[in-house]
């Protein structure tokens, strides 16, 4: 793949800064509220997207657009229990990144939940590039699922808009679960929400306005 140009690059940083504030403003306003994980991660995600409309990232001609989607009635169901509290699509057409990841998230005093183990199996089970997300007080560190299994013996915990920024770079998400780009997004993405019982999707596109020269 063509390496990133400078203008990727400065975008990817943008997309980084912007996840990370709205990730920080979530953090401080509901980690003393008595919120379950999933409620708060589509709430991230709904901030994520509305921090996107009040400061557009344009980087001479190269754009981001973020949307959102959920499944209200889900976390009333078993299925809450097997899937994930999140599905992120990550898709830059003109570099050929389609790609997906699964994130369950706890509140990081609540991350010996005995429910986690099941919750990271089935989102194993579906893709390698499963996450937890540990919601502190002003941040939230996202770890490899691997880490919790065993799999791997340490890890560093990375910004959410890091693991994001790293999708677009090519070092984070599987092509397996992208969506299907020939569906309009909002009934593929309700596609995905089905296939991986996850709560609430939130996608990344970059678009280039310009030709590539």
């Amino acid at each position: 793949m063509t390496p990133l140009s400078e203008d990727e690059h400065i975008l990817l940083k943008e997309i980084r800064n912007l996840v990370n504030a709205a990730t920080r403003e979530v953090c401080a306003n509901h980690y003393d509220a008595p919120t379950q994980e999933p409620p708060t991660t589509s709430r991230l995600a709904q901030a994520i997207e509305s921090e996107l409309k009040h400061h557009p990232i344009n980087v001479n001609d190269l754009t981001v657009e973020i949307a959102t989607q959920d499944v209200p009635d889900r976390g009333s169901t078993m299925e809450s229990l097997i899937g994930a509290d999140l599905y992120i699509s990550i898709v830059w057409k003109e570099r050929d990144i389609n790609k997906g990841m699964l994130i369950q998230s706890k509140w990081d005093y609540a991350s010996s939940d005995p429910k986690l183990d099941e919750q990271i199996k089935h989102m194993q089970a579906r893709t390698d590039e499963a996450y937890v997300w540990l919601y502190g007080r002003y941040e939230v560190d996202s770890l490899p699922a691997a880490f919790f299994t065993g799999k791997i013996s340490t890890a560093l915990g990375v910004s959410v808009g890091q693991i994001i920024a790293d999708g677009f770079a090519c070092t984070r998400g599987d092509p397996k679960i992208g969506r299907d780009l020939n569906k309009p997004r909002a009934e593929a993405m309700n596609d995905m929400l089905n296939r991986l019982h996850a709560e609430a999707a939130l996608e990344f596109a970059v678009s280039n306005k310009r030709k590539r020269g």
